[in-house]
């Protein structure tokens, strides 16, 4: 039998060599809780690269004239689609009297010294569709009127939102969840409180010092706050002030978690407050949760992430699998997002279980598959294509071996 050409094959050994060698390999990650890799739980939609780091300023009416608006009720000055994570405060406004209207904005304050958002000496200041995240108070209104608070998300302060010598301000139709004490009036007169959602606070819902008095408090939802775990220790709402009504004096009151029918409800503190249209609070619903498409990239590929999308008026934690192994968990309230940037080739199942506070749960998963740099195409196509390149290659390097040996 003639010989084989050693050299004239080892070019062809070595290519088969390299090939298999490099085919995408199934993965098992190992990585617990304690992994490196970090997930962004329910934070803004706005990236961190895209936060600014300095501080919004605004001490007279003449600072907004570059802001578009003319300061009227009905063009008002507009600061719009900023986002700012900075030491508080984040935004500070003083001394406006003019028209002014923040809106779809995103303010994280980087620590709790002072208020995210600062409103002291003003009015006509109109907050409305704005993520505060953070801070010692979450928005503070200090010595101002006619102001609004509305359509808000504010989350992780000591204080969600503050007033203080205040009057004549309306906060409604906003999410106060998981600070320290939710929302607390210390000498506030005349301020409606309505249609909010004060949840999962660690200490109180609602407070109302000594010296606030003809406040009204109604249609609020009022659930899971303090000892949220036991509805018996639950404190949403407490009332040491003069003449504040705690329904609309017609039917509708608030809604409490943990309410077992006495009407009317007494409210904690010394004011000895009733709500006299109170009904409980019950959640049913499961969080609302997408299925992302699945995801292929090339291993080494930067800015990759997977995103889910949920909702729920009662959002309360998060945990994330990955290839069936605890990877994170924690609080979340809009999109979960996890990078992807430092995975290995192979293929990773990504599961996620997103539960409220009333202990309603959605579950939601996605395939993601990385591969060397060279395979392109959809992730099952590459792990079908690459086991078949895998199997044939195999053969090939059998055959190649059995003729040398020949």
């Amino acid at each position: 039998m003639e010989g084989i050409d050693i050299q004239r094959k080892s070019p062809v050994i070595i290519f088969l060599v390299i090939l298999l060698l490099a085919l995408p390999r199934d993965t098992v990650s190992t990585s617990g809780s304690g992994s490196s890799v970090e997930i962004t739980l329910g934070m803004p939609q706005a990236k961190v690269a895209e936060f600014s780091n300095e501080t919004l300023v605004f001490l007279t009416n003449e600072d907004l004239i570059h802001l578009p608006g003319a300061g009227t009720e009905e063009d008002p000055h507009r600061l719009e689609n900023v986002s700012i994570l900075a030491e508080p405060p984040s935004l500070h406004i003083r001394d406006i009297t003019v028209h002014l209207l923040i809106k779809n904005c995103v303010f994280v304050a980087n620590s709790t010294e002072a208020a995210t958002i600062l409103i002291e000496n003003s009015r006509n200041v109109r907050v409305s569709e704005i993520e505060v995240i953070n801070g010692h108070s979450g928005v503070w209104l200090a010595y101002s009127d006619s102001c609004i608070i509305e359509h808000c998300n504010i989350s992780g302060a000591i204080e969600g939102i503050t007033s203080t010598v205040s009057t004549n301000n309306l906060l409604q139709d906003n999410r106060v969840f998981r600070n320290t004490m939710g929302m607390m009036l210390y000498s506030t007169n005349e301020t409606t409180i309505i249609s909010n959602s004060i949840f999962g606070n660690s200490q109180w819902g609602i407070q109302l010092d000594s010296f606030s008095q003809d406040n009204e408090i109604y249609s609020n939802y009022l659930g899971w706050n303090a000892n949220w775990r036991s509805v018996s220790l639950e404190r949403h709402a407490a009332d040491h002030g003069t003449n504040n009504t705690w329904d609309d004096g017609v039917s509708r009151g608030n809604n409490y978690t943990g309410f077992e029918g006495e009407t009317p409800h007494p409210i904690s503190g010394i004011a000895g407050s009733v709500d006299r249209y109170p009904s409980v609070l019950v959640d049913t619903e499961a969080p609302i949760i997408d299925r992302p498409e699945e995801i292929s990239i090339p291993e080494g590929s930067s800015g990759s992430h997977l995103k889910w999308t949920a909702s729920d008026e009662f959002p309360a934690t998060c945990r994330v699998w990955r290839n069936g192994i605890l990877f994170t968990s924690g609080p979340w309230h809009s999109n979960i997002t996890v990078p992807l940037d430092d995975l290995s080739v192979g293929s990773y199942n990504m599961s996620i279980e997103v539960t409220d506070y009333a202990g309603n749960i959605a579950n939601s998963h996605a395939m993601v598959y990385i591969s060397f740099s060279f395979l392109t195409g959809e992730g099952a196509g590459i792990v079908v294509a690459s086991s078949f390149i895998s199997v044939v290659t195999v053969i090939a390097l059998i055959g190649v071996f059995k003729g040398l040996r020949s």
